[in-house]
């Protein structure tokens, strides 16, 4: 449809190699993870088969960003013939996948970060109560996260006149025949409040996530290098998990892999937002690239 069926086939190669070794992990993270590891083997197991769900995601939605001047807008490519809803739905919940990447990872920081630096605190993860918080808190992240793309973004007369063009020409499409989103944020000097609304909300949910890494991980590096801070065998295995999970941020960000150059704010944005996808820019030569993060572990 949009995308070659080269540039779709890797992607299933991508997907089935993710899928093959992210099962290799939970096979290894429940039959040989030493036990000091404790509830940490959890979030392991949480992370690895939710790199899972997500390269399935991506291979059953297969998204395409087409990034136009200053905006741009995704559609899920790899569903055939639906209705413009359920594509929209599909595009959301591809979407809303980053935020739930951000905020597992974002958690996994700050597991090690009470376990470190905190241990009064401790009671966070192992209360059931609180438990049950940071697990509706990620149901929110996620349905907060794919309705503003839902609703926000959704197609709208103003962005079918300025989209149309584009989805005719590049992807030999009909505007009407696709369920995209894509925001536009000022038109003809005029602000498309909704669309703003929207970026307000996505860019408080990834915000406030990525600023739990950071500082939490600047803290646990901190503690570790005080020579008092605990026992050294304790020590040792603190630091060992704490290469663990910054390997696992690295090779996060080390997947994605971008055959394009980020000329403009919006590019920018667009890698923040849907994270992942396809990306069409129009310069001197189109391109068109993918990378996942379903092996991110």
């Amino acid at each position: 449809m949009a995308l070659s069926a080269a540039h779709m086939n890797a992607v299933y190669c991508i997907t089935a190699v993710s899928l093959a070794v992210n099962s290799i992990l939970i096979f290894f993270i429940c039959k040989h993870t030493v036990a000091e590891f404790g509830r940490y083997k959890r979030l392991m197991l949480i992370f690895t088969v939710f790199n899972i769900a997500y390269s399935i995601v991506q291979a059953v939605t297969m998204p395409a960003i087409h990034v136009y001047e200053m905006s741009f807008f995704v559609f899920a490519c790899g569903l055939g013939v639906v209705p413009n809803a359920v594509n929209r739905f599909a595009t959301a919940v591809f979407c809303s996948t980053f935020a739930q990447s951000l905020y597992l990872l974002a958690l996994h920081f700050l597991y090690r970060y009470i376990q470190v630096v905190r241990p009064r605190a401790r009671f966070l993860f192992e209360s059931p109560s609180y438990v049950a918080m940071l697990v509706a808190l990620y149901v929110f992240v996620a349905a907060d996260y794919g309705a503003v793309c839902f609703f926000n973004f959704g197609p709208s007369s103003i962005k079918d006149v300025y989209f149309g063009d584009q989805m005719q020409m590049s992807y030999n499409l009909s505007i009407e025949e696709v369920g995209y989103l894509g925001p536009i944020y000022v038109l003809n000097s005029e602000v498309q409040w909704l669309d703003v609304l929207g970026l307000v909300n996505v860019s408080l949910v990834i915000g406030s996530t990525l600023a739990v890494i950071p500082l939490c991980g600047v803290a646990i590096s901190r503690c570790l290098h005080k020579q008092e801070v605990t026992s050294k065998k304790t020590k040792e295995l603190q630091v060992q998990m704490f290469r663990l999970l910054l390997i696992q941020l690295h090779k996060q960000k080390g997947q994605k892999q971008i055959e394009m150059k980020c000329d403009s704010m919006t590019d920018a944005v667009v890698l923040l937002l849907c994270d992942g996808a396809p990306v069409m820019r129009l310069t001197l030569n189109e391109t068109v690239s993918a990378f996942t993060h379903g092996m991110n572990t």
